[in-house]
């Protein structure tokens, strides 16, 4: 498992790969290793992948609704790269979805 730290492989690097790659891409198109060896390596040397948004609380969500923002503004001030990982987010940390509407109910009299 030393192999990445044989070739000289640094935490700056990693950084600078995972902005655009995934670890999997990282492990096997440029370090040519099994993904599993990165993530040992990662493990090792306490590295973490970082977000490249801003993570809030329910509490700062919800304190940011009651103010009348919508959810793209909280998304924009949090720096979420698009919509739907923020939602993703947003159901991760526990904010109750909106139930969804259902059709009309026809009146059989």
């Amino acid at each position: 498992m030393k192999l990445l730290d044989e070739i000289g492989f640094t935490e700056e690097q990693y950084h600078e790969l995972s902005q655009t790659m995934t670890d999997e891409a990282i492990a096997r198109n440029e370090l040519y290793c099994a993904p599993a060896t990165l993530y040992v390596w990662k493990r090792r040397n306490g590295v973490q992948r970082k977000l490249p948004y801003h993570p809030f609380t329910l509490d700062e969500w919800l304190e940011k609704r009651e103010a009348k923002w919508t959810h793209q503004q909280i998304a924009d001030h949090y720096n979420f790269p698009n919509f739907q990982v923020y939602l993703y987010y947003k159901r991760k940390i526990g904010v109750p979805t909106k139930p969804k509407r259902r059709g009309r109910v026809k009146n059989e009299s």
